[in-house]
């Protein structure tokens, strides 16, 4: 039997609540009767959750701290000759790290100043070494280190101003930082390079010259609390001997998946408790994404649309299914990417896996995926096998047992979309 005690049901407001004794189970609840007895979907809107673009408010950033940590442990060790690389594949956040630095994460102790380097086509070393002195007045009055009204801000406008008519651009700019610097009294200016490896082909295509090079290495060697960030692909040492030779020492640090706690964060955070999710389906999704933050992103972008359409807050498995079906069906060019960023003999070996994997944590031997090759009248010996996967491996697209030699899809959306997308025996005609 249901008993139902209610207060003043005509005039209802929040404060109103509905008590639910349900006799003989010894269970009772309270709900206010607007949510519970009476309602009513509200969608959710603006969509929390955009895919794409880096992450730049910081209420919907989640996790990294091993990141700053890593950065503000480098810079209490020395005060001189800093240069750290983030480095990590395309669309696991490089960027919106250096927007957070840039919008002040670091503390009051630094002046960031991002410089993304897509947005310099024709630029020449002046043009682009003036481009960072704007780029560092405006940081200089965005954290009130100098207002337009100081003295210090026309000094600085006034040594500017030489770039137009000077024949000696390095010198202008020397003169530059060292007035910035002792404006600056004990904080660190830290000038952030976004997409570094633009740099270097500007080189190689005479758009910048290697005094450039020369030059920023050596203003970072003279100059205390003068540090460079670059972010990009790869390592210097990927890029090309030279870069590592130039600027050493450089210290590395690799941006990768969110950690489990901050993907959970970001589902549930920006929400609120609006969307209920089942534990098989935060199970499912966090093992289709891996964490990945563009792809949770993408996963979680179309989730609240698909929401707001069906009007129930509540997630189980078969909507994460839906969601993932829509996925695969409509790609992102990032998953392009991946292929295309593949070899041809990396490319089999991700067919065939996508082909014999059955369940998202079956492992696969090399063995096996040389019979699948095999089976579809492709040759792969197994050293080359082995070799794929291992460079898939570190490319963060397999996950595995290297010792067994057995792999799986550290992402197993991937593996949907390319069994889907590239049947095995299209890769190894490829490779033929």
């Amino acid at each position: 039997m249901i008993y139902l005690y209610h207060r003043n049901l005509y005039n209802l407001s929040d404060e109103n609540e509905l008590v639910v004794y349900i006799l003989g189970i010894g269970i009772s609840q309270r709900r206010s009767i607007k949510s519970w007895l009476f309602h009513k979907f509200e969608p959710i809107h603006p969509n929390p959750y955009i895919a794409g673009p880096p992450i730049r408010k910081s209420d919907m950033f989640f996790g990294r701290e091993d990141v700053f940590k890593f950065i503000e442990e480098r810079f209490s060790g020395t005060t001189k000759n800093i240069t750290i690389v983030l480095h990590g594949k395309r669309r696991t956040g490089k960027t919106s790290i250096l927007c957070q630095i840039e919008n002040g994460r670091l503390g009051d102790e630094f002046i960031p100043v991002y410089i993304d380097l897509v947005g310099m086509a024709g630029a020449t070393d002046r043009g682009f070494l003036a481009r960072i002195a704007d780029k560092i007045i405006e940081s200089l009055v965005k954290f009130q280190v100098i207002t337009p009204e100081s003295n210090e801000y026309s000094e600085i406008n006034e040594i500017i101003k030489e770039y137009e008519i000077g024949p000696k651009p390095y010198n202008v700019f020397t003169d530059f930082c060292d007035t910035v610097l002792n404006a600056l009294k004990e904080r660190y200016l830290i000038v952030m390079f976004d997409h570094y490896e633009l740099f270097w082909s500007k080189v190689k295509f005479n758009q910048f010259s290697l005094d450039l090079i020369q030059y920023l290495r050596q203003m970072i060697q003279d100059r205390e609390r003068l540090a460079f960030i670059f972010a990009g692909w790869r390592t210097f040492e990927e890029l090309d001997a030279y870069w590592s030779f130039m600027f050493k020492p450089t210290t590395y640090k690799k941006v990768s998946f969110l950690k489990e706690k901050d993907a959970l964060a970001l589902m549930k955070e920006p929400v609120g408790d609006k969307i209920r999710y089942d534990k098989k389906a935060v199970n499912k999704l966090l093992r289709l994404t891996a964490c990945h933050p563009y792809l949770l992103q993408l996963f979680l972008q179309n989730l609240v649309d698909h929401i707001n359409k069906v009007e129930k807050y509540r997630v189980k498995v078969e909507e994460i299914l839906h969601i993932l079906h829509y996925i695969v069906d409509n790609p992102p060019p990032h998953m392009f990417y991946v292929w295309k960023d593949s070899t041809p003999e990396q490319r089999v070996v991700l067919s065939a896996l996508a082909e014999i994997i059955e369940s998202e944590d079956q492992y696969i031997s090399v063995r096996e995926i040389e019979e699948k090759i095999k089976e579809n009248e492709g040759i792969l010996d197994k050293k080359v096998i082995k070799n794929a996967c291992s460079e898939l491996k570190k490319k963060d697209i397999l996950g595995g047992k290297e010792r067994e030699a057995a792999y799986n899809f550290r992402v197993d959306l991937l593996r949907y979309w390319i069994k889907n997308e590239y049947p095995l025996f299209e890769a190894v005609e490829e490779i033929e």
